[in-house]
């Protein structure tokens, strides 16, 4: 089964460490708790605007997807497909305590 999401939702959300963190900071974090606040202001806005499945489903398919499809969710950082897992990873323990299930596919609307 083929999952529709729009990209600009994950887009959206995924700025927020590709992009915005970098309007108040010269590096990366060294440790990946320190995006925590981030996303606990995600996790409300995803409850919020009813995106928590959606966002859910697109982060476990970007987790096992290819490097290609990750990438294009760097928001020009540099970060490489393995950084921004890493990044994939760490939200979805703060979020939902686990890395989800792979997703079967992923259709960007």
């Amino acid at each position: 089964m083929t999952l529709q999401i729009p990209e600009e939702s994950v887009d959206f959300y995924l700025r927020e460490f590709t992009v915005n963190w970098f309007e108040d900071h010269d590096d990366a974090p060294d440790d990946l708790d320190d995006y925590n606040d981030l996303i606990d202001g995600i996790r409300c806005h995803l409850r919020d605007e009813n995106e928590t499945e959606s966002f859910r489903a697109a982060l476990a398919w970007l987790l096992q997807a290819p490097d290609s499809e990750v990438t294009r969710f760097d928001g020009g950082s540099g970060f490489s497909a393995n950084e921004l897992r890493a990044i994939l990873r760490h939200i979805c323990q703060r979020i939902w305590g686990q890395v989800p299930a792979p997703t079967e596919a992923v259709e960007w609307i």
